[in-house]
């Protein structure tokens, strides 16, 4: 297994030795990055969670996609409306005004469930180009993921169902300049890269935790490979990825950003910080900027 990760280790250099080195970020330490605008904070996804992270200080807005039935981008992480609003049903099959209709802090709790603070205040699933239009009166970077994956129920075949209507989302919004699409899937990627020439994309990769029984683990690595090859400039793996560290030193020695997701202990927040990730996407954004002494 060591050998092995030797070897993909060699090979990530001698790539991305060949590609010109990423500017590296001004800001000190890790970027914050507030995971579906914060969702152990706020209700997940909404203008109420991504406006008081703004609030809060945070770098970067993550947040997710899908597409209603009518081909308008949203930004919701599911397949269905069931887990975070008071409706039901895949947001696949609901036009964009049946979405609207429902209350996406109706299942917010920060107490296990004993009260609900955000139920009935007007909560909604935005619209994607909502959403850019905030973060561009901001000023801050976006990270969306485009939600259209092999496993999802609602998945298409052609990548360029989700990636047309999404592209024409961040041309009315004029936001490309803040915006890194970031997707499992690198089709999705490939696509919305056709459409906006110049954005930048980013590859999510899982680490693999527990470790399987049969065969050594090295994705952030593979990543890094990917990435470099495919012309992708961020790398995104999870923060529990087994070769985490030589990864970081590898893109970290080329200028090639790795971000990680999702840690929420202020622990291993301080340890990946210790590491040199470029940043770290959390649902805790409050507790990441205490580790950094910015609050």
């Amino acid at each position: 297994m060591i050998q092995v990760m030797r070897r993909l280790a060699c090979l990530v250099v001698v790539v991305l030795c060949l590609l010109p080195a990423a500017p590296a970020s001004a800001a000190p330490g890790p970027l914050v990055m507030a995971h579906r605008g914060g969702a152990g904070l706020w209700p997940e996804n909404t203008l109420e969670a991504f406006k008081r992270s703004v609030r809060l200080g945070v770098d970067v807005l993550e947040m997710d996609v899908k597409l209603t039935a009518d081909g308008v981008p949203v930004v919701i992480h599911d397949d269905s409306l069931d887990r975070t609003t008071d409706c039901t049903g895949l947001v696949s099959e609901r036009t964009f005004a049946e979405v609207q209709r429902c209350d996406a802090g109706y299942r917010f709790s920060r107490d296990g469930g004993r009260t609900f603070l955000y139920r009935g205040r007007g909560l909604t699933v935005p619209a994607l180009e909502i959403v850019l239009r905030f973060g561009r009166s901001k000023g801050i970077l976006m990270n969306p993921e485009i939600k259209n994956l092999p496993t999802d129920a609602d998945f298409q075949v052609s990548p360029e169902v989700y990636t047309t209507p999404i592209a024409a989302a961040v041309r009315e919004s004029r936001s490309q300049h803040l915006v890194t699409f970031a997707s499992f899937w690198p089709p999705n990627l490939d696509s919305i890269e056709s459409k906006l020439p110049g954005i930048r994309t980013a590859l999510l990769t899982q680490g693999l935790e527990p470790a399987p029984p049969d065969g050594p683990r090295f994705p952030c690595l593979a990543n890094v490979a990917v990435s470099a090859v495919r012309g992708y400039e961020v790398s995104q793996p999870e923060w529990t990825s087994i070769d985490l560290a030589p990864c970081v030193e590898v893109s970290a020695a080329l200028g090639r950003p790795v971000e990680v997701w999702t840690p929420d202990d202020p622990a291993a927040m301080a340890g990946l910080a210790e590491l040199g990730v470029s940043g770290i996407i959390t649902n805790r954004p409050d507790l990441l900027l205490e580790v950094l002494g910015r609050r």
